[in-house]
């Protein structure tokens, strides 16, 4: 057993006591960890590769040192752990100097050795690769020494990845500028394998070192040319030819984790709707998560966004409600609204009436369908597919055939829309190319969505995001940050989902398609007008407020039904106005409280008035005096007393009050806790009193033997009521 391995281990369990956090001083040392460190300084990425490109021809991995520059360290075991970082550990060979080696988004962020913790790379300046650093210290505290020793074993590199955007702008380089026939890969889970690259058996992983072929993070765009042009190879076997010639190829990227554009599936058919009152066939191929290379995963949630985005859309155009175009609506303006972020004075939108998308005449229809219904239909030759056949692609059928000329001579097909929809949930990046490259515009998320569309197939594109950090590309369109409303509050900013009004989205989508037909990039279109001589003119939609938008999303989950945005401005501007009304009736009932208060304080309570009463004060001198013999004989005494004050501090009062009339008590009804007071005068001390006071006044007529028997008379009512309570 080597002493200095098991050392190590024991001081990683406590490693906040063992270890200190040091800058590595990389001009003092000649080795290589020294090195690697100054060009990932200065960004050195060819003198990173060319290191690559040396150790590859070895078959053990070896350096120096980063301390002592005479000593070798060979690298023995490695482990990947979920996320983005990669563990190593060399030892020399007389197994004294052991030294753990971490890759992340560099060739080295951190290593540990003697006692020391040395960060080479923090990737984001907030002590990231520190973090991964105790984390791989913890992990190898419980590692196996077994595994530790120094002995014969090769290396190789791991594409095993989680995450597709650190894949690509962090090891892809690398991997493109490798000797192929130096080294294996490790590629069972990697986004993308080039082809020259021979992979390692799965079976045999476990004879291998690993190594990400991490350099620097490079942008992206150097990164994936090859990744393009080895994958559009194989187009024609992935994207089948279909039946229809569409007007317009869409590609949706919509968040498939973490976040989400909270209006996406509403939003989505508010975007189709209005493009189809110019594109009568539309494709879209909605993207989701990726399936590393080769594979294909089918991931639930994705897949539920994706159907419920299809059964939005068959609504909107069943329902025939969204607004539309200007022109449609300047004679419907029918709300002025206060804009809630204060960019502007006025806010319009359209009657919630029913408006026909159709134009110069004719029926309107919509077919709307997922790819693989499209595909069913036509494999069984239904009458619905030949109806399809008819009004979109009509010449596919017969001109020799009754049922086609009729149907083309009629004007039933003129206004009718078709939309087809292809999910890429679970595709690999090879196939999701293909796809992509069919496409004439782009519409997702920034981020990690826009690799294939932006960085991959160069497609002209409108990029949300809930975070103007997520927006990576330039060349494109983007959301306005005023129409931007973050809801959730994550220390992870691309965590965060958003609210993002879709008419915004549209009127983006709509310029981007007239600078295409401009630039005679869309289909039909040949200096600039289409077949009939007509230049590509859209309509635009008025953009609400995005906290309008917001309040109709929180609203329509809440009650579970559709609220258009009239109604939602209409809701906002009463709760506003009672949110106004409360406020006056807060502000009035504290003044009423107050009043209340300073009475009380000035004139005493009602209650305490029925309390002065004599007939209360001698039931409750009765009370008292009854719980004990010598009470029962000092009854009339205290009687007798209670009755002399109480007559002497009337006459008192009398007096005062005649002196002056200000200082007379109001009457009881006027007081604010009047009905409050009256039940003092059903209780039994007060009926007590008031027994005994008729009582002496008809002592004549056997006033106090009556008052025997209605004592215990009220006793047993009070008893009883007690006992219901």
């Amino acid at each position: 057993m080597s002493e200095a391995i098991q050392d190590f281990l024991n001081e990683l369990k406590d490693w906040q006591a063992n270890f200190t956090i040091q800058e590595y001083e990389f001009e003092k040392y000649d080795c290589e960890i020294a090195q690697i460190t100054r060009m990932q300084n200065n960004n050195d990425i060819d003198g990173l590769v060319n290191f690559w490109n040396e150790k590859v021809k070895q078959e053990y991995f070896e350096i120096k040192h980063p301390l002592y520059n005479d000593v070798v360290l060979r690298a023995v075991f490695s482990s990947k752990e979920p996320l983005l970082e990669n563990y190593v550990f060399l030892i020399d060979k007389e197994n004294k100097y052991p030294c753990l080696w971490l890759q992340a988004t560099h060739c080295i962020n951190a290593i540990v050795v003697e006692k020391r913790i040395f960060v080479i790379k923090e990737p984001w300046n907030d002590n990231t690769a520190l973090t991964w650093a105790k984390l791989m210290m913890i992990r190898f505290a419980k590692e196996n020494i077994i595994n530790l020793y120094h002995h014969d074993i090769a290396f190789a590199f791991t594409l095993k990845n989680t995450r597709p955007w650190h894949f690509f702008s962090e090891k892809m380089y690398v991997i493109q500028h490798l000797d192929p026939n130096n080294k294996l890969v490790e590629s069972t889970h990697s986004f993308f394998t080039p082809k020259q690259l021979k992979s390692i058996a799965k079976s045999k992983i476990k004879d291998f070192v690993l190594f990400y072929p991490s350099a620097i993070p490079m942008f992206m765009g150097l990164c994936l040319k090859e990744v393009y042009a080895e994958s559009i190879q194989d187009r024609e076997k992935i994207v089948k030819k279909d039946s229809f010639n569409y007007d317009l190829i869409l590609w949706l990227g919509l968040p498939g984790e973490k976040r989400a554009w909270l209006e996406q599936i509403k939003g989505v058919a508010l975007i189709l709707k209005n493009l189809s009152k110019y594109f009568k066939t539309i494709k879209v191929y909605v993207d989701g998560m990726t399936a590393y290379d080769g594979q294909r995963v089918d991931f639930p949630e994705n897949k539920v966004l994706f159907h419920q985005v299809i059964k939005a859309t068959k609504e909107a155009f069943a329902n025939l409600k969204y607004d539309l175009s200007l022109d449609e609506l300047n004679n419907d303006v029918i709300k002025q609204h206060t804009n809630l972020n204060n960019n502007s004075n006025e806010f319009y939108y359209a009657k919630d009436n029913k408006v026909n998308l159709c134009t110069g005449g004719g029926h309107c229809e919509s077919f709307i369908y997922d790819v693989d219904e499209l595909q069913n239909l036509e494999q069984e030759q239904s009458e619905e597919f030949k109806k399809l056949s008819l009004f979109f692609n009509p010449n596919t059928i017969n001109s020799n055939n009754d049922t086609s000329s009729n149907a083309l001579n009629s004007n039933s097909n003129k206004n009718s829309t078709l939309i087809v929809f292809k999910s890429l949930v679970g595709y690999d990046y090879r196939s999701k190319i293909c796809f992509c490259d069919d496409c004439d515009m782009v519409v997702c998320e920034g981020g990690t969505a826009t690799i294939v569309p932006t960085f991959l197939c160069n497609k002209p594109s409108v990029y949300y995001y809930g975070d103007k950090r997520m927006l990576w590309s330039q060349n494109s369109k983007s959301v306005s940050e005023k129409y931007v409303l973050i809801v959730e509050s994550s220390p992870f900013f691309h965590w965060n989902s958003f609210h993002i009004p879709p008419q915004h989205l549209y009127n983006l989508t709509a310029e981007v398609l007239e600078e295409l037909a401009k630039d005679d990039k869309l289909k039909g279109y040949k200096n600039g007008v289409d077949g009939k001589g007509n230049k590509l003119i859209m309509h635009r939609l008025k953009v609400p407020p995005v906290e309008l938008t917001a309040k109709q999303y929180e609203l329509e989950q809440k009650t579970k039904i559709d609220i258009s945005l009239e109604n939602v401005a209409l809701y906002t501007e009463l709760e506003k106005k009672i949110s106004a009304l409360n406020t006056t009736m807060q502000d009035q009932n504290t003044q009423d409280q107050l009043h209340i208060l300073n009475h009380q304080v000035q004139r005493g309570k009602a209650k305490d008035r029925i309390r002065n009463h004599l007939a209360y004060k001698l039931g409750q001198a009765l009370i008292t005096c009854s719980k004990s013999f010598f009470g029962y004989v000092k009854i009339p005494f205290v009687l007798s007393y209670i009755k002399t004050q109480h007559k002497f501090h009337n006459e008192k009062y009398q007096k005062v009050i005649i002196n002056d009339p200000s200082l007379k008590l109001p009457a009881l009804e006027t007081y604010p806790d009047y009905k409050e007071a009256l039940k003092e005068k059903e209780c039994f001390t007060y009926k007590l009193g008031s027994a005994l006071m008729y009582a002496d006044k008809t002592w004549y007529k056997g006033g106090y033997i009556w008052f025997y028997f209605e004592a215990k008379r009220l006793k047993a009512e009070f008893i009883n009521k007690k006992f219901e309570y």
